[in-house]
């Protein structure tokens, strides 16, 4: 089956060409014109109507076979119906095989009449719930076309294919209708005028015509469907006469619009004020006076009639001649026009595709390119020096019929915008780069984190300076580096007034330690020097903008003063020398807390410490409360804190913690020896005791003043 659509397929396209051949592209052939009519190669034509038959049997057959059941093929004998042509080669054709051929077809037809009549009731039913839908009722008859040309079938669906032609009909009237709207441009409510659906990127005649044509395949599909299937039907003829009305009114639509756009065009082209021509002696481009845009000499309306005549020669109209020289014409130096227009485009746009702060570093390359579209006829004139001595090679003109020297010019002006382009693109770039690193800026500690500061604004330099080393002039460059002077100017006033508010905190860190010395608790390095050295780094702090340089010289024209950033932030200089005031009076704090801890080394030596203990301790048990009391003392000493931060000045407190442990030590140590001498000395004054006693008690009273001293 499909050898045998491939086939017919072959045929057919044989037959087409033969049809263009001898009806439009012979017949224009000016050396040698076709002047007879359609040749028309009889024996493809009917060998095509032999292959079609034989396609039609086949595929009636295939859709037979699918809509019986193994049973009903078995019973109605399907298989055995090609018998008739087992005899014969139905390829070939000739007037002489014809009568066999007619036989073989009649008595296979007689041989599937049962299987016909089966197969009519299965599609009866199912084409029943299809009576309002016209569009899927046709798509089915067309499904089962080759069945229903067969005679039984016909006769059977007779009912089904009236409702269809009736339904077709109505389809008509409406595809009328609407042809007729859209073609007058008639308003519907509320004012809106009703045409043609538009297509993409097609010309209005082009379009028109499109629309018209797929109204006329649709009227044309219709009308063959019934011509094929209906055409036994009483009310066909009717049908048939207003497809072919339809039809008609179409195709005349169509050569109205193509003899109105005919003569519009030839109208154009005889135009002295505005000719749609190309003029082939003419310049190529000039500037606008009055708005300074350059003009291409190769109108839009010539590049859609390019268009509109490729279109309607695709679809067989006969292009007037002139019409077609004039498009010929055009089309020869289409090319060079779209390049033109494109660089016309850039150059009236040229100037917002550049950045303003940028432009004089491209006002050199753009100069150049000015001059080229200015001057064209000096190019010319080196083109022409090559080849032949020519006096004066301005009077050389760049025109379209000069295709050398076109070629030329077109290439050095778009060397020209590529060059423009290319740096454009390159700065474009690098301002964008500049600009991040700008803003990154904004999140960058001017305090804490000045060396990347540093970083980044050298290796700005450093991009600029390559710039430079591609050709670019420093001088040129001011304007850009005034611009991103102030962008830096906002950023650097932004971490400035950061800078103000968390001074006291985001300074350099100071590391300071807390002593015990000369019997004070005390800062090593002293508070005045802390105090100074704070004072120090916030005055530099303060006071950067006036040392800060930017991009530009200073003093130079347009040059951006960092130092104003100061006055105006004036204001808040108060607030920072209050938290700077505030942080020491905390720095003062921290001794006063440390000063009850070291009221022992206040008390002197160890002699003095001694001293002290004898002359307040003098039982045991004030000895035992002082031994109580160190021990919960020591505990807390260990709990203090080894550094203390305020804002930005960290205090170590090592040294003081060594000097209270040192002095509770010596406290200890005092407390052991006094106890010890104290009770030492009871023990000598209780042995003094007892020897006097014994000493009295072993001597013998004498006298009797003894006796009664020693009895008392």
């Amino acid at each position: 089956h499909t050898a045998l659509q491939q086939g017919l397929s072959i045929l057919d396209k044989w037959s087409n060409v033969c049809e263009s051949l001898t009806t439009q592209y012979w017949k224009r052939y000016s050396s040698h014109p076709w002047k007879a009519d359609k040749y028309v190669d009889i024996h493809t034509t009917q060998l095509s109507s032999r292959v079609e038959e034989i396609v039609a049997i086949r595929t009636a057959h295939e859709q037979i076979r699918q809509l019986l059941s193994p049973s009903e093929r078995e019973e109605l004998r399907i298989s055995s119906s090609f018998g008739p042509f087992q005899k014969m080669n139905a390829l070939q054709y000739n007037p002489y095989t014809k009568p066999v051929w007619d036989a073989a077809c009649a008595q296979h037809h007689r041989n599937m009449a049962d299987a016909e009549r089966r197969i009519a009731a299965t599609l009866r039913k199912s084409l029943q719930g299809m009576h309002t839908h016209a569009h899927q009722l046709l798509r089915e008859f067309k499904r089962y076309q080759e069945l229903l040309k067969r005679p039984v079938i016909r006769v059977e669906l007779a009912q089904e294919r009236t409702t269809l032609l009736g339904q077709l009909a109505v389809y008509i009237k409406t595809l009328h209708n609407d042809f007729l709207q859209k073609s007058s441009g008639h308003q519907v409510a509320g004012g809106e005028q009703v045409g043609p659906p538009k297509g993409k990127n097609l010309p209005e005649v082009v379009n028109n015509i499109v629309w018209a044509r797929g109204l006329e395949a649709n009227v044309i599909d219709a009308e063959t469907t019934a011509d094929a299937l209906l055409n036994d039907l009483p009310a066909f003829a009717s049908f048939s006469n207003s497809t072919h009305d339809l039809i008609e009114e179409l195709r005349s639509y169509q050569r109205d619009l193509f003899n109105t756009w005919s003569g519009d065009m030839l109208e154009a082209i005889d135009n002295q004020a505005e000719p749609l021509g190309l003029e082939t002696s003419g310049r190529l481009m000039e500037l606008d006076i009055q708005d300074g845009r350059l003009r291409v000499h190769y109108s839009e309306r010539l590049v859609q009639l390019l268009r509109e005549t490729r279109q309607l020669t695709g679809f067989g109209y006969a292009v007037p001649a002139r019409i077609q020289h004039t498009a010929t014409t055009a089309r020869k130096f289409y090319r060079h026009a779209v390049v033109l227009k494109q660089v016309a485009n850039f150059y009236n746009t040229i100037d917002q595709q550049m950045l303003k702060c940028q432009q004089s570093m491209l006002l050199e390359a753009a100069l150049a390119f000015e001059d080229l579209i200015k001057h064209p006829s000096r190019v010319a004139g080196m083109a022409v020096k090559t080849h032949k001595k020519v006096k004066d090679e301005t009077k050389v003109q760049v025109t379209w019929d000069n295709p050398a020297i076109l070629e030329l010019y077109i290439t050095r002006i778009q060397q020209a915008a590529e060059r423009i382009t290319t740096d454009n693109r390159r700065l474009r770039n690098m301002h964008a780069t500049m600009c991040d690193k700008i803003a990154n800026l904004m999140s960058v500690d001017l305090l804490r984190q000045a060396s990347k500061w540093k970083e980044v604004i050298r290796s700005m330099r450093e991009d600029m300076a390559g710039l430079v080393n591609h050709g670019f002039k420093d001088a040129d460059m001011r304007p850009w580096k005034t611009h991103l002077d102030w962008q830096l100017y906002k950023a650097l006033e932004y971490q400035y007034r950061m800078g103000l508010e968390e001074m006291n905190e985001s300074l350099s860190e100071l590391k300071v330690e807390l002593t015990f010395r000369q019997q004070c608790v005390q800062f090593r390095p002293p508070l005045e020097e802390i105090r100074g050295r704070y004072y120090r780094e916030m005055k530099k702090f303060m006071f950067l903008p006036h040392v800060f340089r930017g991009f530009t010289d200073k003093g130079s024209p347009g040059s951006v003063d960092f130092g104003t950033m100061v006055d105006k932030n004036a204001s808040s200089f108060k607030s920072v020398y209050k938290k700077a005031e505030s942080l020491f009076s905390r720095l003062e704090e921290i001794c006063s807390k440390f000063e009850p801890w070291v009221v022992l080394g206040q008390v002197g030596g160890a002699n003095e410490l001694e001293s002290l203990i004898e002359q307040h301790l003098v039982d045991v048990k004030d000895w035992e409360n002082n031994f109580k009391v160190l021990k919960v003392k020591g505990r807390e000493a260990e709990k203090l804190p080894n550094a203390i931060k305020v804002d930005c000045i960290t205090v170590s407190t090592a040294p003081i913690r060594a000097s209270i442990e040192d002095h509770i030590q010596q406290l200890l140590d005092a407390l052991l020896v006094t106890l010890r001498r104290s009770a030492l000395k009871d023990t000598t004054q209780i042995d003094e005791f007892l020897g006097k006693a014994l000493d009295s008690l072993s001597s013998r009273p004498q006298t009797t003043d003894e006796i009664a001293e020693a009895k008392r």
